[in-house]
């Protein structure tokens, strides 16, 4: 089985016609793949099969979609010595999928390419749902001592993170879930290394060592989470703001992305340490306010003299959600949050000019 698998490969790889390497990655995908089979030379042929620039018709999409079902059969075999291949098969994924969401955008806006758009958004779906099996294979690789993978790692979750922040409104509700699906997965990896580094730390400290113990830049281990988390932190917040902007129809996405950007926080005041706490708070206020102005615009627009309350309710529901965010960060991390008081003491006099408690 495994030589049927090479043979294919090797005509895939001949052939200069798009839908026959279709058709023969289509029968790829349907082999049954031995355990021993070389999985690193298939991953590695797997990414260099896909194209690097972005497509012009529907054929390259059609291509590319065929590699994901092999890839994720490999990655289902759960080969922990692999998974540095998988991550940079990932990378060009990602890269190509937001190169080319911004050009499919455009082009259904111009010649409405109804076919090529289709494939291409069932293709980003296949590959989010890849994704989010990635982090399996991931969380088995001691990547935070190992430097080399740190920065893989640390550029496969880049990538994905600004994949996800690139044209999110156009996304259908299924790709959204799978968004969400991603973002769990990336706060869960980290949230699963913070023991092994908070006990690597603690071991430092009763052998006094008190330099490492406070995460020095030498200390490989500690800092590559910290760097990890800090993206984290940033990339969910930024999405949170583009979801809330929306008008809320990414409600979904909203809710999920501030709820990483809260669980990321909450791992360990020692992990967050790079993280701009001010700016986070900012961010939350800046949205209170936005509603609150929302609000104070369509009841004045409407001529009411009276609102009712489950109007009131309704129109107040994400400010209460942005409320309560803040009010975890600033108890979080109320040095921090002292540095914007004054931002903040605005923000609560504006709430208690709409008598919100």
């Amino acid at each position: 089985m495994e030589n049927n698998a090479m043979r294919i490969l090797e005509e895939i790889k001949s052939s200069d016609l798009i839908e026959n390497r279709v058709q023969l990655l289509t029968r790829l995908a349907q082999l049954d793949i031995e355990e021993t089979s070389d999985v690193p030379s298939f991953v590695d042929s797997l990414t260099t099969l896909w194209e690097d620039f972005t497509c012009l018709d529907v054929s390259q999409c059609l291509l590319n979609k065929a590699i994901l079902p092999v890839a994720s059969k490999y990655l289902a075999l759960d080969r922990p010595d692999c998974s540095h291949y998988f991550l940079a098969f990932g990378i060009k994924v990602s890269q190509w999928c937001a190169k080319h969401l911004n050009m499919s955008v455009m082009s259904m806006e111009e010649s409405q390419e109804e076919e090529h758009s289709n494939v291409f958004f069932q293709l980003l779906l296949d590959y989010l749902r890849f994704s989010a099996s990635s982090y399996t294979a991931i969380g088995k690789i001691c990547f935070m001592s190992d430097e080399a993978s740190a920065v893989t790692v640390h550029k496969f979750v880049s990538e994905q993170l600004n994949l996800m922040k690139e044209k999110v409104e156009s996304f259908s509700t299924e790709i959204l879930k799978a968004v969400q699906a991603v973002i769990d997965s990336i706060v869960r990896l980290c949230k699963d290394y913070s023991p092994a580094v908070n006990q690597w730390i603690n071991d430092k400290k009763t052998n006094g060592n008190e330099g490492i113990a406070r995460m020095e830049q030498g200390n490989n281990t500690v800092c590559n989470l910290v760097s990890l988390i800090t993206l984290g932190v940033k990339s969910l917040s930024e999405l949170g703001m583009l979801a809330a902007r929306d008008g809320g129809n990414l409600v979904t996405i909203l809710n999920t992305s501030w709820k990483g950007v809260i669980t990321l926080l909450q791992i360990d005041k020692q992990m967050v340490s790079e993280v701009d706490i001010g700016e986070i708070i900012l961010k939350l206020i800046s949205l209170i306010k936005e509603s609150l102005r929302f609000a104070a615009e369509a009841w004045s627009c409407s001529g009411k003299e009276n609102v009712s309350a489950t109007e009131a309710r309704r129109v107040f529901l994400p400010v209460k959600f942005y409320l309560i965010n803040a009010v975890k960060v600033v108890a979080l991390f109320p040095s921090q949050a002292s540095l914007v008081f004054k931002e903040i003491a605005l923000c609560v006099l504006m709430i208690s000019a709409f008598k919100v408690y």
